[in-house]
């Protein structure tokens, strides 16, 4: 058991720099993830912009049963969902202020 805590301390002083701090990410030590890559990004903008847009062109296409005179409206539901994303935001910003705690609340 000793000699594997020796063994231990032995490879932890070895991965461990002689300041004291481990490596930082610019070494290439840290591990990649798929949005690291620029590109990756890019190309899965690219794929949600296409969606989109696929999505859009569909209206020419197929016959909805609408209830409302105004869901008629080319592009109704996009413009739709755009105004609640947006509402939804400015609403939370405002509830922050409500139920916001202060930064030493658990330290009390």
């Amino acid at each position: 058991m000793r000699r594997l805590l020796e063994t231990m301390q032995t490879s932890l002083k070895q991965s461990i720099p002689a300041n004291g701090t481990p490596p930082l990410s610019s070494e290439g030590t840290e591990k990649k993830h798929l949005f690291d890559n620029p590109a990756n990004v890019t190309r899965l903008l690219r794929i949600f912009f296409a969606i989109c847009l696929g999505l859009v062109g569909v209206e020419f296409f197929f016959h909805r049963h609408v209830v409302h005179a105004w869901e008629n409206l080319w592009g109704f539901y996009a413009l739709y969902g755009f105004v609640a994303c947006v509402a939804l935001v400015l609403i939370a910003t405002q509830m922050r202020k409500v139920l916001m705690r202060d930064e030493d609340y658990y330290e009390k």
